[in-house]
């Protein structure tokens, strides 16, 4: 094996050129690109906790709405309210438990 010294190791790789990317902060980025904002710490928590309330918001309404609307229908010309607030209270335990019931269907199996 051929001792080399540490000038020509370096000598070698000059010649090779750059093989990494250039992290260094570079003055001649184009004045009309945006520059990038680096994140705060804590950010990808906020947007999690944004994505988890936005999924959740979209769930219940998914269960919601077509109470709501079953409802409206039924309670037309109707004059207290209780009794409409009463059918959409009931008609989403319905659709929960039915939820419910086709989730333990899939997880456990048929059980009869």
């Amino acid at each position: 094996m051929k001792d080399h010294s540490v000038e020509d190791m370096l000598a070698v790789r000059r010649q090779r050129g750059l093989a990494v990317r250039d992290l260094t902060d570079a003055p001649a980025q184009r004045a009309d690109e945006p520059s990038v904002a680096v994140p705060s710490p804590g950010g990808w928590l906020r947007r999690l906790l944004l994505q988890f309330a936005i999924v959740i918001a979209v769930g219940l309404a998914l269960l919601v709405m077509p109470s709501l609307y079953s409802c409206r229908e039924w309670a037309t010309g109707m004059l207290t309210s209780n009794s409409y607030a009463r059918c959409v209270g009931q008609s989403t335990a319905v659709t929960i438990a039915s939820l419910d019931q086709q989730v333990q269907t899939l997880a456990f199996g048929f059980r009869r």
